[in-house]
Formats: structure tokens, C-alpha cells, sequence
């Protein structure tokens, strides 16, 4: 990966940091000195963004390092790596604020109406709010996984802050009940949060296969390659942001091997350029004794899932 990539990245997560630090700071303190259950799990929230980014960085930076002897196909699959750790640090924080919250329900405290306290979750909600829509630019324009991660769990951030504001504003009401539990509804969206962070890093683990828009890319970039005549078991997956690709591929049985070993470089490049995702192809190519390649075919519903089950070219 570019130095220049890194070093967007790197700068990214610096102002993050800073921010997150500075509204967890206050957030905490001023939650410990109203004793506001409300407030004092959104701090934490906040302060366990400070990790978060951290280890969201260098996940992205080990993730894209080239491939060596110790891991022949790449470090991809370090950021599904960082998504389980920031999945178990959630599960943490999610804890101690809820036990936080629990230990307060029955005896709630009575507290003055916290302007400081409603001002301080609100501007954290703008700040939040922007770091998710600028993440989302940046992953966009990067094209990284990680940071779209990081920018959705900004928005998440700023969305379990609103019902901290519901908390400091029942003291106005005299519903100091109201911070407890909003305290815990706080603590039950971390949880929920963790818990689908957890589940995806799972299925990034698991070789999953890519999502079906990317077959058609495959197809169409192998059948459009001159002299290939037919494709089918087409197989992908991904490892971590990368998707590789096997598959067979038939030439005309009068083709010489070194044609046929041309014509299969020349479908591996454009498989690999038709998306910026597919790092590798693997090719086995066959003599193919029936020609399918008729627009009436290809442009058949059939014809793509058929190809990908595995139909083998029909020799006869």
C-alpha cells in the first residue's frame, strides 16, 4: 500500500483521537460529579473510542502489507482480526456501564437539571455525526473496509448518546429514573453493537463467498476475452477486503497450449481488473468441444447460475 495512504489514514486518526479524548474526559467527569449513570456510560463509550481508533489503524496498516514466506496469500484477514478485539472491548464497556446503571435504578439520584451535561452529549453528537459522514468519504476514496467500519461506529456513537440526552433531561421533570435506565438502554445498544461486529468479523474469517455483483464481473470479464469459449465452476472468496478467485475455463480443442497459455493470462487480467477487490485468479483451462458463447445464451437468467454451480462444457 502507498505511504500517502497510510499517512491520510494516520492523520484521520489522530483528530479522532484527540476529540474522542477530550469529550470522554469531560463527559466522565462531569458524569461522576452530577451523578449522572447516563453520562458516565456515554464517556466510557466515547473513551473506548480512543482504542478503537488505535487498533482500527494498525489493522489497516498490517491488512495491507505485501505478502511474504510467513502468510503466502497476505495479511488481509488482520482487519476481521481487529474487528474482534474492538467487538470484545464493546462487550466490556457495555458491561460496566449497565452494571453501573443496574446499581442505580433503586436508588436513582436526585440532581439539578444538567445544562453543561445536555450541552457537552450534544456537540459530541455533531462531532460524531461529522466524523461518520467524513469516514464514509475517506473509505470511499481509499477504498478500505476498516475505516467504513470505523465511520459506521462513529454514527453509532452518536446515535447512543441521544438517549443520554432524554436521562439529563428528566431531571427537569423530576424523573431522576429516567438517567438509570436511559444508562442502560445506553449499555444494551453497545452490547447490540458488539455482538453484529462480532458476527461479521466471523464470516470475514469464515472465506465467505462476495456478494453476488462481483460473478457478474467475473463472467462477463472471462466470456468477453477473445478465444475463450465457455467458463464454469466458478468459485470466490473473500480474505478480509481481497477476493480471490478459482475457476475453469474452456478454449477451442484446436488451440495450441501456448494460445491456450495466453488466452488464460489475458482472462486472469481482466477478471483482476473488472474489480478493484479480486487481488488473484487461479485458471484451469480445458479444451472445450461445444460453443455456448452465442448472445442468445449468454444473455439467457440461467446462464451465470449455471456457471457458478459447476456445469462442466459438454464434450459431445
Amino acid at each position: 500500500m502507498e505511504q500517502s495512504r497510510i499517512n491520510t489514514v494516520k492523520k484521520a486518526t489522530l483528530q479522532g483521537v484527540i476529540v474522542s479524548l477530550l469529550l470522554a474526559v469531560t463527559k466522565i467527569g462531569l458524569g461522576l460529579k452530577t451523578h449522572s449513570t447516563a453520562l458516565f456510560a456515554d464517556g466510557l463509550h466515547t473513551a473506548a473510542d480512543v482504542g478503537i481508533a488505535f487498533i482500527i489503524f494498525k489493522g489497516f496498516v498490517i491488512a495491507n502489507k505485501p505478502a511474504d514466506d510467513k502468510y503466502n496469500y497476505g495479511y488481509h484477514k488482520a482487519e476481521a482480526v481487529t474487528a474482534k478485539i474492538l467487538a470484545l472491548i464493546l462487550v466490556v464497556m457495555a458491561v460496566i456501564a449497565g452494571k453501573n446503571a443496574i446499581s442505580n435504578l433503586s436508588h436513582p439520584h436526585s440532581e439539578e437539571f444538567n445544562y453543561i451535561g445536555i450541552i457537552v452529549v450534544l456537540i459530541g453528537i455533531v462531532i460524531k455525526e461529522y466524523s461518520y459522514r467524513h469516514g464514509v468519504h475517506l473509505a470511499k476514496e481509499i477504498k478500505s473496509n476498516a475505516i467504513m467500519a470505523e465511520a459506521w461506529h462513529n454514527r453509532n456513537a452518536a446515535l447512543t448518546s441521544i438517549p443520554v440526552l432524554v436521562g439529563l433531561a428528566g431531571a427537569q421533570f423530576g424523573l431522576p429514573i429516567l438517567d438509570p435506565l436511559t444508562g442502560l438502554a445506553v449499555s444494551a445498544l453497545i452490547l447490540v453493537a458488539a455482538v453484529k461486529l462480532y458476527l461479521k468479523s466471523l464470516k470475514d474469517l469464515m472465506d465467505s463467498a462476495p456478494e453476488a455483483e462481483l460473478y457478474t464481473y467475473i463472467v462477463e470479464a472471462t466470456t468477453n476475452t477473445p478465444g475463450v469459449e465457455n467458463i464454469h465452476g466458478v468459485k470466490a472468496r473473500r480474505n478480509g477486503h481481497a477476493v480471490y478467485v478459482d475457476m475453469n475455463m474452456c478454449v477451442p480443442s484446436s488451440t495450441s497450449f501456448t494460445d491456450s497459455y495466453k488466452i488464460g493470462e489475458e482472462a486472469k487480467a481482466a477478471i483482476i481488473g473488472s474489480h478493484e477487490d479480486i487481488k488473484d485468479v487461479t485458471l484451469q483451462v480445458k479444451p472445450c468441444f461445444k460453443d455456448i458463447k452465442k448472445a442468445s445464451c449468454r444473455n439467457c437468467p440461467v446462464f451465470l447460475s449455471e456457471q457458478i454451480q459447476g456445469k462442466e462444457c459438454d464434450p459431445s
